[in-house]
């Protein structure tokens, strides 16, 4: 049982290994990047490249973390998984992301010279885990595939475990506002109505711990501790579904982008909206802020904030638990752990709020590069409930057409470093990787990624 216990913590260290991208492959910054291109700037909805865009599906993983690494060598062997997944002992805090947007029938359509629409669907995942002390990973890395737990001994100021998986249903509006000699401005607008599927928030302040493992022992425990979820998507629910209504939300992204075509050879159109002249930029300048919003939920099978000052604590007190029902009804009969009166048994896990800049530079005809700055705005410790992206900055080399092209994705910055990859454009299927080459030259690595998809664009 107390292997099972620390299972559940470690498992977010595991999944983040398997997969890092950047949300598709570099696909989302063509000027025919429809419903992709939409997801990252709502300006981008219209253009007179794309009449309209069909998009059937597509996935996209993303995941990152500063402690484990995966080592090619070992893995090709047979290995055992304590020599293939390696713990990192320079860091001060473990931390860990993973992210999976799942885009289904969704569609773009021009509707005159200077209006466009797009509706798209969208179940999304994110999970952080943030700032786990070394020690304390350390103590769930030996417990899972180590030689074994010992005593440990350690404390953090913050550190937190916090999940959402919502559905989107967006509907945008994007305008020409401005088509005037070499220079052109567009803007848009995205109203999201959000179906909260469930969450899962554990915020641990002023935490200091003793634990004998090896005794089934804590010796002691202090913290101050914020923490609810859902009931659907929880351990040993057998109701659980992706679909589930938790709760309701709203959400906003809002955007603009300029564009400067040499020699004044902007993009004319008639009534119908058809583009009459050549329309390949010399540059574009993007600027969008993404996912303002949130959902609150309710607190469910007994989760709330408590305080703890546990001084002697046997852990098979959690030999027979059996589900998360379980798991709160033990903590909350723990002699030391008080329940904190301010908790209005609600949460509010607001959106992953960031600013995305774009630079966008036609090199020669068809051949382009793109410079994707990413800043977060929801990366602080203040709240106790939040998910977050990371910031850092993407760039993509790319070659294409409308039914053609490659990608070389790469990004700098977050918890992984440099990568570097690969995506195709072949007809309308979409794939690629934004670490393939990165991982291949290091022989390790702390990410690795896969995006796909299925679309038909009508230029």
């Amino acid at each position: 049982m107390k292997r099972s216990l620390f299972s559940v913590f470690m498992f977010v260290f595991l999944i983040a290994l398997p997969v890092l991208a950047q949300e598709s492959v570099g696909f989302n910054t063509s000027k025919w990047g429809g419903v992709l291109a939409v997801s990252q700037n709502p300006a981008n909805t219209f253009s007179f490249d794309l009449k309209y865009d069909i998009h059937l599906f597509s996935v996209s993983v993303t995941a990152d973390n500063n402690y484990l690494s995966m080592h090619q060598s070992e893995l090709s062997s047979g290995a055992d998984i304590k020599d293939v997944l390696k713990p990192n002992q320079s860091v001060k805090n473990a931390s860990a992301l993973f992210n999976v947007e799942a885009i289904g029938p969704s569609f773009l359509m021009r509707l005159s010279a200077k209006d466009a629409l797009a509706f798209s669907t969208k179940n999304r995942v994110l999970i952080n885990v943030d700032d786990i002390p070394l020690d304390a990973a350390n103590m769930l890395y030996d417990v899972l595939l180590g030689a074994g737990a010992n005593n440990y001994s350690f404390s953090s100021d913050y550190t937190s475990i916090n999940a959402n998986n919502w559905i989107e249903y967006a509907f945008t509006y994007g305008r020409l506002l401005i088509n005037r000699g070499s220079h052109r401005l567009r803007s848009g607008i995205t109203l999201k109505l959000l179906q909260g599927v469930g969450a899962y928030a554990l915020t641990v302040r002023n935490f200091q711990s003793q634990l004998e493992i090896a005794n089934d022992i804590v010796d002691k425990v202090t913290a101050e501790i914020a923490y609810g979820h859902t009931q659907n998507l929880t351990w040993g629910n057998d109701n659980n579904s992706w679909l589930k209504n938790e709760a309701m939300g709203v959400g906003l992204d809002i955007g603009a982008v300029y564009e400067y075509y040499p020699s004044g050879a902007t993009g004319e159109a008639d009534i119908n909206g058809e583009s009459t002249q050549s329309s390949d930029y010399k540059f574009k300048i993007g600027f969008a802020i993404l996912d303002l919003g949130g959902i609150t939920y309710q607190k469910k099978l007994g989760s709330r904030n408590f305080n703890a000052d546990v001084d002697v604590l046997d852990i098979v007190v959690f030999d027979a638990i059996e589900n998360q029902a379980d798991i709160n009804a033990v903590l909350n009969n723990i002699a030391g752990v008080t329940p904190d009166p301010s908790d209005n048994g609600k949460f509010t896990m607001d959106l992953p709020a960031r600013i995305n800049a774009n630079v966008d530079v036609r090199i020669f005809k068809g051949i382009y590069f793109n410079l994707n700055p990413v800043i977060a705005l929801s990366g602080g410790k203040g709240d106790s409930y939040r998910i977050h992206q990371r910031t850092m900055s993407y760039f993509s080399l790319r070659i294409e057409k409308p039914w053609l092209g490659i990608y070389i994705p790469g990004s700098i910055g977050g918890l992984g470093g440099f990568r570097l990859g690969i995506g195709l454009k072949l007809g309308p299927l979409l794939i690629g990787s934004s670490s393939l080459f990165s991982t291949l030259v290091s022989g390790q690595t702390q990410a690795a990624d896969i995006f796909i998809g299925l679309r038909i664009p009508l230029v």
